[in-house]
C-alpha cells in the first residue's frame, strides 16, 4: 500500500474529525466507522476525500465496511487513484 496516499488520507481525516491524534501518529488501524465518526462526520469525510484526492466515490462504493478504518478506506481509494502514487 502506498505510504504517501496512506499519509494524504490520514491527514484530510484528522482535518475532517475531532481527533487530538496527528496524522504521522494515526495508526492504520484507526477506527472510523461506528467510533469516531457519526453519518454527517461520514458526509464530511467523503466529501474531503473526494475534493482533496479529485475523485468521485460511486454509490456502491459507499458502505460501512469501506470506511471501517484507515486501511479500508485507502484500499478503496488506491485503485481509484493508483496511477498518480505509482
Amino acid at each position: 500500500m502506498n505510504e504517501q496516499l496512506k499519509l494524504d488520507v490520514k491527514t484530510i481525516i484528522c482535518s475532517t474529525i475531532s481527533t487530538p491524534i496527528k496524522p504521522e501518529e494515526m495508526p492504520d488501524d484507526f477506527r472510523l466507522a461506528g467510533e469516531n465518526l457519526d453519518s454527517m462526520a461520514v458526509m464530511n469525510l467523503i466529501l474531503a476525500l473526494e475534493e482533496n484526492l479529485e475523485i468521485v466515490f460511486d454509490d456502491d462504493e459507499l458502505s460501512v465496511d469501506a470506511f471501517e478504518d484507515v486501511t479500508s478506506i485507502v484500499k478503496l481509494i488506491y485503485t481509484k487513484v493508483e496511477k498518480n502514487y505509482a
